[in-house]
């Protein structure tokens, strides 16, 4: 199932799965998704890795990692055509990741091998393997992030209104 809701400040999808994108059982589960041409971010430097996803993405980003039990390793690919993109991200660790707006695209995240708590203007909602996310960053918005995470993110560029 498919629900999208639009409104004049809130998109909102809802996909329902009958099954999860990955099994948790599934050895292809610790593999990446692999983007064609991609630009690259891996490195275990926190502050490396919010820079240069600010730089790929074009808006400001706020992170905190939550946790050291488990290494950060970042592992980012993204890849953008005619304001379409994708980007495949992974954190070792737990992490927290902010944005504020005007950020120009509305983005639907798909997540797997975890969850993801987010609060979006002050309204909580989860993204797991069954249930997708979308954004359309029209007010302050927090993503916690469990450890080794994977997402895979569709971004849709749109004008910036104030």
């Amino acid at each position: 199932m498919l629900l999208v809701e639009i409104s004049r400040t809130r998109v909102r999808v809802e996909v329902e799965m009958a099954t999860p994108l990955i099994s948790a059982s599934d050895e292809s589960a610790a593999e990446d998704i692999g983007l064609p041409h991609p630009r690259l971010i891996d490195t275990d430097d926190p502050y490396e890795a919010r820079e240069r996803t600010q730089g790929f993405l074009k808006c400001s980003h706020r992170m905190t990692v939550l946790e050291r039990e488990n290494p950060f390793l970042a592992r980012v690919q993204f890849r953008s055509v005619n304001g379409l993109g994708l980007m495949s991200s992974m954190y070792g660790a737990a992490v927290e990741i902010g944005c504020s707006p005007p950020i120009d695209r509305v983005s639907v995240c798909f997540v797997f091998g975890g969850q993801m708590l987010i609060n979006d203007g002050g309204q909580a909602n989860v993204a797991n393997a069954h249930q997708a996310a979308a954004f359309s960053f029209h007010e302050d918005l927090t993503m916690r992030w469990a450890p080794g995470l994977r997402q895979l993110m569709l971004t849709i560029d749109k004008p910036v209104t104030f």
